[in-house]
This record gives structure tokens, C-alpha cells and sequence, in this order.
């Protein structure tokens, strides 16, 4: 239960609730990946130290390296909030399936089922257009395990060949394609 009533709200709670602890939520993960990082520097010029644990291995390669464990896990659970500049593509069960990360969950958590797209200098509507069209989907299918059950992982998206044009043709782009797609709708 609440600690208080909510003096007017349609539902159970008001939205602002979750945008208030999706906010603390982004925050924190955002401060805590530039922690790690800042953590990982410090290591990288003998300035800090994490402690090394009694079974714990260095690198595979170079056993005597000292990983800072904890900052790279906790810098990889960070990679895991979304933002609504992002584009997430899903991943496992269906996939393939592109969009926008809606506002009300701008900093909330992602799930393993979906990788988000960070992208800069690059129209978020082109890059979903583009990323929705057949040449790329068929990449995707051409890239998606079909042992148990269907993956796409995120290094087959990385190798994805996705044409590039210049900003400001990408508008264009887009603006043209929101133009002529509810003509092609009514003709079907």
C-alpha cells in the first residue's frame, strides 16, 4: 500500500509517481556510469585501486591484470535505462520490430528482449523508416540465430550495412515519406 492517498488521480496513482521514480532512476544511472568510468581511469594510472578478490582472475589473456570487477558491472547495469532520444529495435521472441522510446518511459529500465540504439547526428524518424524497410529487415532475418529460440545479437546489428545520407536529406526524407505513406494507405 501507499504511506498517503492521492488527492485526485483516475487511476490507482497518478503517471507523475512513475516519472518522478523513473527520473531518480535515470539520474542515479547515469551518475553511476560516469563513476565507473571516472573509477576505471583512476585504475588505468595507478591512482585507485579496487580490491582484488582471493579467486578472482585477471584479464583471460594477461593474468596478473587487475579488472576493476565491480565498476564494470555496475557500468553494464547502467547501459540497461533507455532514454526517448534512443531507438530500440527488439531483439528476441519477435524480432526486428523498431521505435521511439515513449516519454513516460524516458529513463526507465530495458529488457533483454530489445537492444536501444544511441545514436548522434542522425534523425531518430529516418533511422526508424530506414531501420523498418525491407533491405534492412532482410539483414536482420539474415542475422538472427535460429538455434532454440531466435536472437538477433547486438554485435549482427553493429555489422548491419545502413545507407547514410546527410542530415538534412534525412529530413527530407522522412518528411516525404510521412507525405506519400497515407496516399499509398488509401489506395490499398
Amino acid at each position: 500500500g501507499f504511506s498517503r492517498s492521492i488527492p485526485v488521480s483516475g487511476q490507482t496513482y497518478t503517471r507523475k509517481i512513475d516519472f518522478r521514480v523513473l527520473s531518480v532512476l535515470s539520474g542515479t544511472a547515469q551518475s553511476v556510469h560516469k563513476m565507473t568510468n571516472d573509477i576505471r581511469l583512476l585504475q588505468h594510472l595507478k591512482e585507485i585501486e579496487e580490491p582484488f578478490e582471493k579467486n578472482q582472475i585477471g584479464s583471460s589473456a594477461m593474468a596478473y591484470k587487475r579488472n576493476p570487477m565491480r565498476s564494470e558491472r555496475a557500468a553494464s547495469l547502467s547501459r540497461y535505462i533507455i532514454n526517448k532520444e534512443d531507438v530500440f529495435i527488439t531483439v528476441a521472441g519477435t524480432i526486428g520490430r523498431v521505435g521511439k522510446i515513449p516519454p513516460e518511459l524516458d529513463g526507465a529500465n530495458l529488457t533483454e528482449n530489445a537492444d536501444r540504439l544511441v545514436f548522434s547526428d542522425l534523425d531518430q524518424d529516418w533511422l526508424i523508416k530506414c531501420l523498418q524497410s525491407s533491405v534492412i529487415q532482410n539483414q536482420i532475418a539474415d542475422a538472427t540465430t535460429k538455434v532454440g529460440q531466435p536472437k538477433l545479437a547486438i554485435v549482427r546489428i553493429q555489422n548491419m550495412i545502413i545507407p547514410l545520407p546527410p542530415l538534412a536529406e534525412q529530413k527530407r526524407i522522412v518528411a516525404k515519406l510521412e507525405e506519400l505513406l497515407p496516399l499509398c494507405e488509401r489506395l490499398k
